[in-house]
């Protein structure tokens, strides 16, 4: 018998326009008011100091987005811009800081977000990582291992810092 599918795809209204699917629901998301926003961001980094300009910072940048403003958090954090500091006890005090005062510079898209954080990988790291997008979306570690990367065996260091970045996510034997 047929078993029904759930398919989930999202993407903004601009990319998806004109590639509907007959008998295709459409859930339209608008964005996330600012002060909604801003509570999110403030539940993660706490507010005041000079956590306040970055709030503010982030909330204009994400436009509303939430997973983007989430994507601007985490790479702060694996950036070390943002540090953690000594909580006071109040509840909306800032649990971190900058590492060293002046402007932070953000990603205006998700795509720059993903090529900043590539950027910071080591020379070997983006090489694996340009492998393991030559050869597909899932692919298991002993494929990977024929390509030419396994400079004194390096590989598995490799692969542990593609996982612990989360541009290689493990699924079973095979990774994603």
């Amino acid at each position: 018998a047929a078993q029904p599918i759930l398919c989930v795809l999202v993407g903004q209204t601009s990319t998806l326009a004109g590639r509907r699917i007959a008998g295709l629901e459409v859930v339209e998301l608008s964005e996330l008011p600012d002060g909604a926003l801003r509570a999110l961001v403030v539940e993660q980094l706490g507010d005041g100091g000079d956590m306040t300009a970055v709030v503010d910072q982030i909330v204009g940048r994400a436009q509303g987005n939430p997973f983007f403003a989430n994507e601007i958090i985490d790479s702060l954090f694996e950036r070390r811009i943002l540090v953690p500091t000594t909580l006071s006890g109040e509840e909306d005090a800032p649990r971190y800081r900058q590492a060293r005062p002046g402007a932070i510079r953000l990603p205006t898209t998700m795509e720059g977000l993903a090529a900043s954080r590539i950027d910071e990988l080591e020379p070997s790291c983006r090489t694996a990582l340009r492998a393991a997008s030559a050869i597909g979306a899932r692919f298991t570690p002993a494929l990977l291992s024929d390509f030419p990367l396994n400079d004194g065996g390096m590989f598995k260091v490799m692969i542990d810092e593609l996982r612990a970045n989360h541009f290689l996510l493990p699924q079973y034997t095979a990774y994603n």
